[in-house]
């Protein structure tokens, strides 16, 4: 009875041990415990790429949308100054990405991997690491490389005959794929049913408010330009969620907000691109708009109490 006991024993403990390794293993290999979505965003925003997704042309390559949306997001978020935070709404995401200019994670792991192989190519006098860099050119990856030099114009074999020639690609390949992602993304915003004025403020450039030293009046900005806060904009909802806020009677649209709102004082007509224009203006109305609403909130929740 007594060999039975330690037999027990000695099994439990290898189980514990086999437990502590997969741990240990787990960890080491960067898990992370599945939370709910906002736990996700709110506590473990995604930290630089891994070596093994800097040179992999696979990871650059991502097919699933939903996956790279929030990636996208994430990354303009905790690599940008500013925290706007913007509705995990997909339509937004791309309309953050045109607000902060920010390219797709693909282009700039492309350049990455563009730039090593430039580097690679002046360096014969590595003889290991150019084997190795050969070898690597036959294998998987060919097809995502040769996607990546027809998506910005050039032949396999062109690119490659430039390279021997001595041209560095690096920084011709990323200029011309950065103008492919701005064409692709702004042709998705006007396609797009969310927010279709945008592309009345749209800028060039980063817009001035970014700049601001007022991170509330920066996510401010963000949110009314981007049509976060212009219930009008989400088309999947119907009747009442898409109504006023404050003034129930009409549908929330920024033009409604400006000079047709019961609840605010009348004034004189004004476009768009003034409203929400680049340098912020009219800020004061924007800070308004979001008192009114928080102080209506409160009366209707004291009502129902």
């Amino acid at each position: 009875m007594q060999f039975g006991k330690e037999e027990d024993n000695v099994s439990a403990s290898d189980e514990s041990e086999k437990r502590e390794k997969k741990k240990k293993k787990k960890e080491k290999m960067g898990y992370e415990k599945k939370m709910d979505r906002s736990q996700t965003i709110q506590r473990q925003p995604l930290g630089p790429p891994t070596p093994a997704e800097k040179n992999s042309w696979r990871f650059v390559m991502l097919q699933d949308v939903k996956v790279e949306a929030s990636r996208t997001l994430l990354r303009c978020v905790h690599f940008h100054p500013i925290s706007m935070e913007i509705d995990l709404l997909f339509p937004s995401i791309i309309l953050v990405r045109e607000e902060c200019k920010r390219s797709k994670l693909r282009v700039k792991a492309e350049k990455r991997a563009a730039k090593f192989e430039d580097r690679m190519g002046g360096r014969e006098e590595c003889r290991i690491l150019s084997e190795c860099y050969r070898e690597k050119k036959k294998s998987a990856d060919v097809k995502e490389r040769e996607n990546y030099y027809r998506r910005n114009g050039y032949a396999s074999e062109e690119e490659e005959r430039l390279r021997a020639e001595g041209r560095w690609m690096c920084a011709e390949l990323s200029e011309r794929d950065r103008d492919t992602d701005k064409q692709e993304r702004r042709e998705r915003i006007r396609d797009s049913r969310y927010n279709r004025k945008y592309e009345k403020c749209m800028t060039d450039d980063v817009p001035v408010y970014l700049g601001r030293e007022s991170a509330k009046e920066r996510k401010m900005m963000a949110r009314f330009r981007c049509g976060n806060e212009e219930r009008e904009n989400r088309y999947w909802t119907e009747g009442e969620e898409r109504r006023c806020r404050m003034y129930h009677e009409e549908s929330e649209t920024i033009e409604h907000m400006w000079s047709g709102c019961g609840e605010m004082r009348a004034r004189e007509g004004k476009e768009r691109r003034e409203l929400l224009s680049e340098e912020g203006r009219e800020i004061g109305w924007m800070k308004e708009i979001w008192k009114r609403r928080e102080r209506i909130e409160k009366e209707r929740d004291g009502v129902r109490k």
